[in-house]
């Protein structure tokens, strides 16, 4: 049987948007589970490789559509945008600014969390994922910036909180 494109675009579009954010954030936690217990401690750095491929990609994305890309609330709102359209509907992130300058970034609801929950991986899994993840597209993003994680989910908080600020107000 042929399948058309019109039988793909009979899904809504927010539908099909969840769908390819559902198995997007199955994959890496699908790769963390198959391969950490076998490689061992060069996990990490195998995951952040393959992430900063992918944020290479997110990066050419962002700069031809929302440059620029100097300051901490530039780069958390390419983050925020990003992975806005990586996770799907409804991955929002709450901006405030610190009074260093830095950019604090709040999620409360996060759909990787959500699909670990659902393939029944543990929550440390998702999290290193998560940051591997984040640390790959901000390092990719900003070289003058870095993250400091603060609460996450996947280790009990409310909500995950994480500071993109410039390395030299972030580390003093």
């Amino acid at each position: 049987m042929e399948h058309s494109t019109s039988d793909i675009e009979a899904i809504p579009v927010e539908i099909r948007w969840r769908l390819a954010a559902k198995a997007l954030c199955s994959l890496p936690l699908a790769y963390n589970w198959a391969f950490r217990d076998r490689v061992g401690g060069a996990y990490p750095f195998l995951e952040k490789a393959i992430f900063s491929e992918a944020a290479k990609e997110t990066y050419a994305i962002a700069q031809a559509q929302f440059a620029p890309k100097d300051t901490p609330e530039d780069i958390a709102r390419m983050f925020s945008i990003v992975s806005g359209v990586l996770f799907g509907p409804g991955y929002e992130i709450e901006h405030e600014k610190a009074p260093s300058g830095a950019e604090i970034l709040r999620l409360r609801t996060c759909p990787l969390l959500s699909v670990a929950d659902d393939l029944g991986f543990e929550h440390e899994r998702a999290f290193d994922t998560c940051d591997a993840y984040t640390r790959s597209v901000v390092d990719h993003f900003g070289s003058l910036n870095s993250i400091t994680r603060i609460k996450s989910m996947c280790r009990g908080d409310p909500y995950c909180e994480i500071t993109i600020g410039r390395m030299d107000t972030l580390h003093k």
